[in-house]
């Protein structure tokens, strides 16, 4: 993605409605764990600006220049002004906002405050909202150096360090097998993403002790985007598909016109809200998540009071939207209508770092368990 896009992407994402920057700016709503709707984060590529998740700008400078630049051997300063530098001790990450982040030999990252995540033993890679990335390789064993150190920029990059030594050497990169993890916040504010079905999930793995600087530990974000546009589609859908069923296409039709009043602004789900997972709409409207170990994830679309929905999103590997009829199915109950749409075109890579199974099957997890609490604003977890 080219420099300009992504400037584009950061800025559209920072132009919140005034009910997402009232979320973003309390300082006890950022203390809890969230699970939100949020429209206007997806770009023109189909990729998920990830300023719009409410996590910060990861500590960068909003700048159009082209691609980063080396700043000596074993140093490179990024598009948005980080300063990345391969030293014998780790690998420091200099953000603009003042944050500052190090990774040792063995793939730890820490933070001034004491703060550090788990070793790295298949390498780190550290994503920014600048659309650049550190790839961090270990050696094994205790004590060895670093065995590589790169930055990637797009299609280009620079290698900061080999064996044992700064270099500075343009380079391609290769094949990245590690875990990835994504800088929010003031940059020191590393996360786990992972998209599962329409929902984007975040775990932190690091973060800062200080309260001020304190940002949700896990949380998810529903991407409006994908939930309003797959409505409108399936209008179309049903003229084709069930041309014989006016019922069917009447119900598509005033989803379709539904869908932007319900998801054309944030949602949140209220601060204090345990068990089932539920965030209220417009108009008494409700969707429902449910999270099965061994069955397919479903977010439901009720209307109010009504226990039956009007449409699932199901999601096992492919996500797809389900209209639904009340009566039909078994022993009278419910039943889907048509075929499933298939969502690929919509969810297709939405994140650049594609995530590994396991990161998926972690984020699946979270996501069960995020309403197995109460959550309560500014309750430490």
């Amino acid at each position: 993605m080219s420099a300009l896009r992504i400037l584009a992407c950061l800025v559209a994402a920072s132009a919140l409605t005034p009910a997402a920057a009232q979320v973003e700016s309390d300082p006890q709503a950022a203390a809890t764990t969230r699970i939100a709707v949020q429209p206007g984060i997806l770009c023109r590529d189909g990729r998920v600006a990830l300023a719009g998740l409410g996590l910060g700008n990861g500590g960068i400078e909003l700048r159009a220049s082209a691609v980063g630049s080396a700043d000596g051997v074993g140093r490179f300063v990024t598009r948005g002004g980080v300063l990345v530098r391969a030293l014998a001790e780790g690998v420091k990450l200099d953000f603009p906002s003042g944050g500052e982040v190090l990774v040792d030999p063995r793939g730890t990252a820490h933070l001034r405050d004491g703060s550090r995540t788990l070793p790295h033993p298949s390498g780190l890679r550290i994503a920014l909202l600048d659309g650049s990335h550190v790839d961090i390789l270990v050696q094994n064993g205790s004590g060895r150096p670093l065995r590589e150190v790169r930055v990637q920029e797009g299609s280009t990059g620079a290698l900061l360090w080999r064996s044992g030594r700064p270099v500075r050497r343009v380079d391609r990169g290769g094949a990245f097998v590690g875990r990835t993890l994504h800088a929010f916040g003031d940059g020191r504010s590393l996360y786990e993403l992972a998209d599962v079905g329409v929902a984007i999930v975040y775990e932190q793995l690091l973060g800062p002790k200080s309260v001020e600087n304190r940002l949700p530990e896990r949380g998810a974000v529903l991407l409006g985007d994908v939930l309003g546009r797959s409505l409108q589609e399936i209008a179309s859908v049903a003229q084709q598909r069930a041309a014989g069923d006016p019922n069917t296409q009447a119900l598509a039709q005033n989803l379709a016109g539904m869908a932007p009043r319900l998801f054309g602004w944030p949602h949140v789900r209220p601060d204090g809200a345990h068990g089932e997972l539920e965030i209220p709409l417009d108009g008494g409207l409700r969707l429902s998540l449910r999270v099965p170990a061994a069955e397919p994830m479903i977010l439901a679309l009720h209307a109010p009071g009504d226990p039956v929905a009007l449409c699932e999103w199901t999601t096992t590997n492919v996500t797809r939207l389900h209209l639904i009829q009340r009566n039909g199915g078994v022993e009278g109950g419910p039943r889907y209508l048509m075929r499933g749409y298939a969502l690929n075109h919509l969810l297709d890579r939405v994140l650049a770092h594609e995530p590994t199974p396991t990161a998926r099957a972690r984020a699946k997890r979270n996501l069960a368990t995020l309403g197995a609490e109460a959550l309560v604003a500014g309750a430490p977890r």
